[in-house]
């Protein structure tokens, strides 16, 4: 078990987890905390929305605060390792 498994967290939401309604769905514990941009990123669709690094552009994202059981819904719904990456980030100014 990771040791934040029940301690919050920040997560960065881009796609599908921006609708509120659907990230409950997938994260009932999940709580919405700001939105954002994140600069130099663009999204991207090949097959699943993604995201990459564009000088200039910039993707929404929402933050959440959720915990590792949260994480671990996630990524069963979203099909990690497979289909996508994790990577840790500094967070740029919120709203």
């Amino acid at each position: 078990m990771k040791p934040h498994y029940y301690k919050p967290y920040l997560y960065a939401a881009y796609g599908s987890n921006l609708h509120e309604k659907q990230m409950l769905a997938r994260c009932p514990r999940a709580e919405r905390v700001s939105t954002t941009v994140l600069p130099d990123y663009r999204l991207v669709f090949r097959g699943v929305a993604d995201i990459e690094p564009c000088e200039g552009s910039e993707v929404p994202i929402g933050l959440w605060q959720i915990t590792g059981h949260c994480e671990a819904a996630l990524d069963r719904y979203e099909g990690y390792p497979n289909l996508y990456g994790k990577v840790t980030m500094p967070i740029p100014n919120t709203n």
